[in-house]
């Protein structure tokens, strides 16, 4: 579904990422991981249309998105949760969802987000009407991921979501990414907290300094612990 080939990213001299190469098939659960400044934000940024690349292509579903803009990447099924989350604060939640619901369908399907967003996010049919600022960071999070999947993504890509949050939230969060993944959503996962990450995914890559230093399925990943620690830690 998704296949990043060769891609290099550069900031002025410093190159954030390195000729790097992924692929994510339909139904996986794709984790990235690694430490702080890696170059995972950079990767999904790049792949969903807000960083061009210095070098390489992404293609989805086939078919090269490289030159895109974001927007017409969305349109074609690819879906961002930005770290941070990136909610609109003045807007109520209820509106948050009526942007994610129309960057696809042009709103014929509106009332049903909200409908698909209650049930599957209890704590957000509560707070339809409510300022998206007043939520929780939890909660900012559910509407992050739900302003998102209204737009019925072919794939979902989230950059650390559980950056910032509490342990109890991490693990709800987490737990709905497990459900999202058992029903079919194809997921590409950024995350720092790699135990957490890994845990679900399918397969993963781990990135250290802009390059990817190891890749492998999960029962490969519990065989390379030792591998793992010092992509993070160093030799």
């Amino acid at each position: 579904m998704l296949e990043v080939q060769h891609l290099t990213v550069r900031y002025g001299r410093v190159d954030a990422l390195r000729s790097v190469s992924l692929d994510v098939k339909q139904g996986e659960l794709v984790a990235v991981v690694g430490p702080n400044g890696a170059g995972k934000s950079s990767l999904l940024n790049t792949v969903a249309g807000r960083t061009r690349a210095a070098s390489g292509e992404v293609k989805f579903t086939r078919q090269s998105i490289s030159t895109l803009a974001p927007e017409d990447i969305v349109r074609r099924g690819l879906a961002l949760v930005p770290e941070g989350r990136h909610i609109f604060h003045t807007l109520t939640v209820r509106e948050n969802l009526t942007l994610g619901a129309m960057v696809t369908n042009g709103g014929s399907s509106v009332e049903r987000a909200y409908e698909w967003a209650a049930e599957r996010f209890p704590i957000l049919g509560q707070y339809l009407d409510v300022p998206a600022g007043k939520l929780s960071g939890g909660e900012q999070q559910q509407l992050a991921i739900a302003r998102a999947m209204v737009g019925h993504p072919q794939m979902l890509m989230l950059d650390e979501p559980s950056l910032g949050l509490a342990p109890m939230i991490v693990d709800e969060v987490f737990a709905l990414l497990g459900e999202l993944h058992r029903e079919g959503t194809t997921i590409l996962l950024v995350e720092q907290n790699a135990t957490r990450a890994l845990a679900l995914a399918d397969r993963a890559y781990v990135l250290k300094s802009g390059r990817f230093v190891f890749e492998g399925r999960r029962e490969e990943l519990h065989q390379a612990g030792t591998k793992l620690t010092s992509a993070y830690l160093g030799e």
